[in-house]
């Protein structure tokens, strides 16, 4: 199971309604070769304004279960600011959308 946050590249965006899909990079030793080698897993996230595109370096946070596969929320986007990447929320990005899965309302 993978860790609470995790940052990625946007792998695919615009083919599934308010979903995307981020590649997440990470770097792990052989354990017999002791290489550096480099390991790759695709998460669903939600996009609940749809304004990511493919190639968006992204912050994505562990939540409850949306679907079969989709367990992470977008939480942030990288900009560059002067050359340095600086993590912007969303509801900062875009104030004027909604930017969070609607929550669970569950009659007694």
């Amino acid at each position: 199971m993978a860790g609470g946050t995790l940052i990625g590249v946007v792998h695919s965006a615009g083919k599934m309604a308010k979903t995307v899909m981020v590649e997440v990079t990470r770097n792990v030793k052989h354990p017999k070769y002791h290489r550096i080698l480099r390991r790759s897993s695709k998460h669903m996230a939600h996009d609940e304004a749809g304004v990511l595109v493919t190639g968006d370096k992204v912050k994505i946070e562990r939540s409850r279960p949306l679907s079969k596969n989709k367990h992470y929320v977008v939480s942030e986007k990288v900009i560059n600011v002067d050359d340095v990447e600086v993590f912007k929320p969303l509801e900062e990005l875009y104030p004027d959308l909604s930017v969070r899965p609607a929550p669970i309302i569950r009659p007694f």
